[in-house]
């Protein structure tokens, strides 16, 4: 029996060691083969090589989540956070979806765009994000005259400070183009024809009145950052790639793994705070679909008015289609000069050394119910021995029944 305990305890370590079990929830991805691709050269001396691409990204330190509960950053590179990214970021693709609604609707008004973004946000378990940068916040103050302006000063302001009324503000911030510290909406600003805002920059304009109002409809600070990330990037773009990351399960898999996490990138690494050692534009097509298509579900459920023509469907091929030409046009202008990378993630439902972990627990249960087996028949058998050692022997079934009397 000892060696029966012995063999199954030997086989469970063995099996541990050589196919240690692993969990999707905290060890995902179990596997990943990474395929870097170039699709277009760099023009500049500060370009990176594939290798340069490799060492700033550290892919085997990537943090991986699932993108369903986390805003969408922008694809400028001077963010020093992981994130994931599209043009605009978040706001970037509420402008989409708004510039088609009012199409749809045939016209809207500011309040309704501001109630429209205050119902979208809270339908949401997170932020929604923009950007600014310091350039914007430095023509704002000098605009207003107000020395070292915060970002603070434009969530709840001070009228007084900035020594202007909420109108004149409003104007400064929706229709100036060096006030707007995203590069994606500025341009949308500047050339609405090229960007297929129905020839108008108002659209765009509205929106981000809408994007303060969310703010300054607030209580307090805390309140509004509840509603919106508006973070203040800084420094010059000095971008040397531009990366679009996508995630693929393995092909080779028996059955494909349905993925759902998504790699974080770091866009801009600093090295000792001197001069940023690398900086790449960052796009995430994977993550941007559901999160547009819940713009589209959302806006097209809000129209008034229905045509046999349109339906939701509709809506988000119209919001994907503007997405395409716009995304051409910010690349274009602010991209073509770096070289672009395609990295993709190729994920194994299975690695090479290691079994899931509801399997390793099957295989568990299974040698725990064949050492049992074994001891009940050794048991059985020993039981059966002793019998014979002390002399018992089976009763004839006819035998006669003892009459003591």
């Amino acid at each position: 029996m000892r060696i029966s305990w012995g063999l199954a305890v030997g086989l469970l370590v063995f099996s541990a060691i050589i196919f240690p079990p692993y969990s999707h929830a905290s060890d995902f991805p179990p596997k990943v083969v990474w395929v870097l691709e170039q699709s277009k050269d760099g023009e500049t001396k500060t370009s990176l090589s594939p290798a340069g691409i490799k060492e700033h990204l550290q892919l085997d330190t990537l943090h991986w989540v699932a993108p369903k509960d986390e805003y969408i950053s922008c694809v400028d590179g001077r963010n020093e956070e992981e994130c994931y990214g599209t043009v605009g970021g978040d706001f970037g693709e509420w402008l989409l979806g708004l510039d088609y609604y009012n199409e749809a609707a045939g016209s809207l008004t500011q309040a309704e765009s501001d109630r429209l973004l205050i119902d979208f946000i809270n339908t949401l378990k997170r932020p929604l994000f923009w950007h600014t940068d310091h350039h914007a916040l430095e023509y704002i103050g000098h605009h207003f005259g107000v020395h070292e302006l915060e970002v603070d000063d434009l969530l709840i302001p001070d009228l007084a400070k900035l020594n202007t009324t909420q109108g004149i503000l409003e104007s400064v911030l929706s229709t100036h183009p060096q006030a707007i510290g995203c590069g994606h909406v500025r341009l949308a600003l500047q050339r609405p024809d090229e960007y297929l805002m129905n020839g108008t920059a108002g659209i765009v304009s509205m929106g981000i009145r809408s994007f303060y109002h969310v703010a300054w409809a607030s209580n307090s600070l805390e309140e509004a950052r509840k509603q919106i990330h508006f973070p203040v990037l800084t420094g010059d773009h000095l971008e040397q790639a531009l990366i679009t990351v996508i995630v693929r399960p393995n092909p080779y898999d028996d059955i494909p793994l349905n993925v759902t996490a998504q790699p974080k990138l770091v866009p801009r690494r600093n090295e000792a705070g001197e001069r940023p050692m690398h900086s790449t534009f960052v796009y995430h097509p994977d993550v941007i679909g559901p999160f547009r298509e819940s713009i589209a579900d959302f806006l097209f459920s809000r129209l008034s008015v229905h045509s046999p023509e349109l339906t939701a469907s509709v809506f988000l091929d119209e919001m994907t289609l503007k997405g395409s030409v716009q995304l051409s046009e910010t690349v274009y202008h602010l991209a073509s000069k770096v070289p672009w990378y395609s990295l993709t993630a190729y994920i194994s439902r299975i690695p090479e050394t290691q079994i899931p972990l509801w399997m390793y627990i099957g295989i568990v249960a299974l040698a725990v119910v064949g050492v049992l087996l074994v001891m009940a028949i050794i048991l059985c058998v020993r039981i059966k021995n002793l019998r014979k050692t002390a002399g018992y022997a089976p009763i004839p079934s006819d035998a006669a029944p003892i009459n003591d009397s």
